[in-house]
C-alpha cells in the first residue's frame, strides 16, 4: 500500500521523499483503512496537521453515526423473529461472498502446483495441528521464498 500511496503523492501532490515520509507517519498514526489514510494525506497537504485530523474526522464520523444508529435499531429489534431470519440469511450470504473472494484470489494468484502445496500445508497445519496462524504465515513466507524461488520443472 505504501508504494502505491507514494506514487500518488509524487504524481498528484508533488511531494518529495522526506515530505512523503512525514505524510505516511501521520497517516499511519490513525487506525483504519486506505480511505482514512488517504483522508489524512489529503488533509495534511491542504492544511497541515489540523487538516489531517479534520480529514480523518470527516471520514470516520459519518461511519460512527451510521453504526451507532444501526446498533440502536438492532437493540430495539432484538426480540423479533424477523431479525433471526434475516441474520441467518446474512450468514449464508457472507459465506458465499467469502467463498467467491477465495476462488477469485486463488485464480489470480495461481502460479503452479507449488503454491497449492504451500496452501494445503498451511491449511493442514492450522486445522489438524492447531498451529498458530502467525507461525504458519512466517513459515509459509520462508518456505515460499526457498521453495517457490526455484524454477519449476516442465
Amino acid at each position: 500500500m505504501i508504494p502505491y500511496l507514494e506514487e500518488i503523492a509524487r504524481q498528484q501532490l508533488g511531494s518529495d521523499s522526506d515530505e512523503f515520509l512525514q505524510i505516511i507517519a501521520m497517516a499511519q498514526s490513525f487506525p483504519g483503512a486506505m480511505g482514512i489514510n488517504a483522508a489524512a494525506i489529503i488533509g495534511y497537504r491542504m492544511g497541515g496537521w489540523m487538516g489531517a485530523a479534520t480529514g480523518v474526522l470527516g471520514v470516520t464520523i459519518p461511519g460512527v453515526i451510521c453504526a451507532s444508529g444501526l446498533f440502536i435499531l438492532l437493540v430495539l429489534a432484538a426480540e423479533s423473529s424477523w431479525l433471526d431470519i434475516a441474520t441467518t440469511a446474512l450468514k449464508a450470504a457472507v459465506v458465499g461472498i467469502i467463498l467467491g473472494m477465495a476462488i477469485n484470489l486463488g485464480n489470480r494468484s495461481w502460479k503452479g502446483y507449488r503454491n497449492l502445496l504451500v496452501g494445503l500445508a498451511a491449511m493442514l497445519l492450522f486445522y489438524k495441528f492447531q498451529l498458530s496462524p502467525v507461525i504458519i504465515l512466517v513459515g509459509a513466507g520462508v518456505v515460499g521464498y526457498v521453495f517457490l524461488s526455484l524454477p519449476e520443472a516442465g
